[in-house]
């Protein structure tokens, strides 16, 4: 490809929007919890969404596995670590993300990390890169 070719792009269908029939919930070998939308698998991932490579396989060579949650194996929602830690659940979970240089993304005050209303869903839109914030 020379310099005054462009590249291909991908085409969106941005009409097409995922409703909650479109999204099955799973669990991998290594216990990640994830969605399966269309076929793709994502695995929740220090806060992001994590996508195996083509080929996703354990170091020993054997293919990982997934299948959908079953009914009450992850309980009626994931809890926060600081719950199952301390043995309990409270009403609300209302916990700031403390921010480590080194460890965390994006700046100390970022606001994708602020708790902000849930948008309704009849007004809710993904963009074409499947993100609802800012």
């Amino acid at each position: 490809m020379n310099e005054n070719e462009q590249k291909p792009t991908a085409v969106v269908d941005s009409t097409r929007l995922v409703d909650a029939n479109d999204v099955q919930w799973i669990v991998n070998d290594l216990g990640e919890l994830g969605v399966e939308i269309h076929g793709k698998c994502f695995f929740l991932y220090k806060g992001r969404s994590l996508e195996y490579s083509e080929d996703p396989t354990h170091d020993d060579g054997s293919p990982m596995l997934y299948r959908r949650v079953g009914k009450r194996e992850f309980g009626e929602t994931q809890w926060p670590a600081k719950w199952l830690e301390a043995g309990r659940c409270e009403d609300r979970y209302d916990v700031e993300l403390a921010y480590h240089p080194g460890l965390s993304d994006g700046p100390p005050n970022n606001p994708v990390y602020h708790w902000r209303p849930i948008p309704q869903a009849s007004t809710t839109q993904l963009s074409q890169r499947g993100e609802n914030h800012e």
